[in-house]
């Protein structure tokens, strides 16, 4: 079973899109050390944790709604070939149900528990940013 994590954000989609689609956003939230660029048509983002570092092939297959990252690199090594899906539904109010999945995020893995542990505490963080313009980004 992967990785799934649902959380309920008073902001509209647009907002937290931004959030994590563009360096800036991601930035706000997840970590202060990423870059992201285009190269032959596709883009990536790369985010440095200090001894932890990822290189994702960013896919945007519905930009309103929709953003995905496919890890190609990972100095955790159960991360490669894994995929992490954003998925944004407006809720009544103007507010936007976020649903995270880490594709080959399992609980079979060494590292899920502290995965797991990460993405809440990133998940609050992006929850934190979007709502008052201030996370806690690594």
């Amino acid at each position: 079973m992967d990785y799934l994590y649902e959380i309920q954000l008073s902001s509209e989609s647009h907002a937290v899109m931004h959030a994590i689609s563009t360096a800036e956003g991601i930035s706000g939230w997840w970590s202060k050390a990423n870059t992201m660029w285009k190269e032959n048509g596709d883009e990536f983002l790369s985010v440095d944790f200090g001894r932890i570092k990822k290189l994702m092939k960013v896919q945007r297959p519905d930009p309103l709604s929709r953003m995905t990252w496919d890890v190609l690199e990972c100095t955790l090594s159960e991360w490669p070939g894994t995929q992490i899906t954003f998925n944004l539904s407006p809720t009544h109010g103007g507010g936007t149900l976020l649903r995270l999945e880490h594709k080959g995020l399992t609980p079979e893995l060494e590292c899920f528990q502290s995965c797991s542990t990460g993405w809440e505490y990133f998940m609050a963080s992006l929850k934190q940013y979007v709502e008052t313009g201030k996370g806690t980004p690594y």
